[in-house]
């Protein structure tokens, strides 16, 4: 392991409080985790934190979704700002419930929701839709 690779695994380790089996599966699903620099990925923890997810819930995620920790920020306003489109603005709920729901392309989900504006469904219909049948519409 290349001492960028371990100060990442080592930061990972010590603030999401994940084994070191965890961290090898998420390093072995997601290679971008060994080509991200340690600084990046505290950023990446902090910018979690901010939207409401604390750290606990950042490492219950990463482990269901090891891309969660290599999403770009943009990226992730974007998804944030098309499920505020139909009132959904827990974040922690959506990265709990649907650990995918952050990884997603997010031009996707704006799709899916002007598709059912469409069909004539409402917003908080829509809403409903995408927060108890995430994984029947999206994927990665």
């Amino acid at each position: 392991m290349k001492s960028e690779d371990k100060k990442v695994y080592e930061i990972i380790e010590k603030n999401l409080n994940l084994t070191e089996q965890q961290l090898d599966e998420m390093f072995e699903t997601n290679k971008y985790l060994s080509q991200i620099m340690p600084q990046d990925i505290l950023q990446q923890i902090m910018f979690y934190e901010k939207l409401g997810i604390n750290k606990e819930n950042i490492a219950k995620v990463a482990l269901q979704n090891p891309w969660f920790l290599t999403e770009s920020f943009e990226r992730i306003r974007y998804i944030q700002s098309y499920l505020a489109i139909v009132g959904i603005t827990d974040l922690n709920w959506m990265a709990i419930n649907h650990p995918i729901s952050l990884s997603v392309n997010p031009i996707t989900i704006k799709d899916f929701i002007e598709d059912k504006r469409l069909q004539g469904k409402t917003d908080e219909q829509i809403k409903e839709d995408i927060m108890n049948n995430f994984e029947q519409y999206f994927s990665l």
